[in-house]
């Protein structure tokens, strides 16, 4: 969201400093079994999908469009700002402490130069464990797309430099040559037309190509308003200004010299890179969601309390439980010592 409000008691921090990684592998290992064994016995019981994936040939924002075998590719959208990262100014003395206690984390910097001659630096700070999301998304032949309502002074700045970070400069290149990681920013917003949007919304009919269809784009946003009321579900995370993004006990003195709000000190948000993967691999792996376009896949997958209280949804429910283990398992065969924060 654009701005942050004070929801620390709805989230219980959990603590993960000296993580014994076997112990927690195999619990998560444990978790991800009993989640594809209930999505299994969903499968045998479930009624038979179309046999291709589909493309709408008339009313594509409607859930009751007509349908028709399609090749066309899917298209994830992601917002920046509080959904793939936490964005403020950063004291020297706070950056020290987020680069040691997060040093997963990628920190991008931006310096937003005002009429008067002033600059302000302003640091974005990254889920961890994201360029395994891309990697996974690019290998089910995704259109990654990124939307944010920053400037796209910003926005083409601060990308670039994160994908050019995972990838190095030739080959970020080489995929940009492909078709990917468009950049859409404030400039591209519409302004509401219905109740139950925001006063700017993320309209993906000015980001799917000719040979897409919007019921094949999906958008990844941390408050739902963002999304088009006729383009939903959207993948609803958790608002990443929620973030305790140092380590409280460290953060006493420097919390007082930069009059730091209360409510960021939470490290719960982090999951949320586990839950997307979790959602996409499940999606991507199971022949019923599949078949459809992607947001009629994902209109099936996910569960009604995904769309509606994404706190308690995130906290409470076992669907959230079952992705984020699921997602967690996946990066930890890349990187063993991952953690669930």
């Amino acid at each position: 969201m654009d701005s942050s409000n004070d929801n620390s008691a709805q989230f219980t921090s959990k603590p993960s400093p000296e993580i014994d990684v076997t112990k927690r592998n195999t619990a998560v290992s444990v978790a991800v079994d009993e989640a594809m064994r209930k999505l299994s016995h969903d499968d045998e019981h479930c009624s038979p999908p179309v046999s291709k994936r589909s493309k709408n040939l008339s009313n594509e924002g409607s859930p009751n469009a007509v349908t028709s075998a399609s090749t066309t590719s899917p298209v994830v959208v992601f917002g920046i700002n509080n959904t793939l990262c936490y964005s403020r100014y950063l004291c020297e003395d706070e950056e020290e402490i987020i680069r040691k206690s997060f040093p997963e984390c990628s920190i991008i910097d931006w310096n937003e130069h005002y009429g008067t001659g002033e600059i302000a630096r302003h640091a974005h700070v990254f889920l961890p464990h994201l360029k395994i999301l891309f990697d996974y998304l690019l290998e089910q032949s995704v259109r990654i797309v990124f939307f944010s309502h920053a400037p796209k002074e910003r926005n083409s700045t601060v990308i670039p430099q994160l994908l050019t970070s995972f990838w190095g400069s030739e080959k970020f290149e080489a995929l940009k040559a492909k078709g990917q990681f468009d950049i859409f920013s404030e400039e591209h917003l519409r302004k509401r037309t219905t109740r139950g949007e925001g006063n700017k919304v993320k309209d993906l009919k000015v980001v799917i190509r000719n040979d897409e269809t919007l019921l094949d784009a999906i958008v990844v946003v941390d408050e739902c308003s963002y999304a088009a009321h006729d383009q939903k579900p959207c993948l609803f995370i958790i608002d990443l200004s929620f973030w305790k993004i140092t380590d409280k006990n460290e953060m006493d003195e420097v919390e007082a010299k930069c009059a730091i709000p209360d409510g960021i000190f939470q490290n719960f948000p982090v999951n949320s890179v586990y839950y997307m993967l979790g959602v996409f691999k499940t999606y991507f792996g199971h022949e019923k969601y599949k078949v459809l376009p992607l947001r009629e896949g994902l209109n099936q997958l996910l569960p009604k309390e995904a769309r509606e209280n994404q706190l308690e949804f995130f906290t409470t429910h076992s669907f959230a439980d079952d992705m984020i283990n699921l997602g967690l398992s996946e990066v930890q065969k890349l990187v063993p010592d991952a953690m669930y924060y």
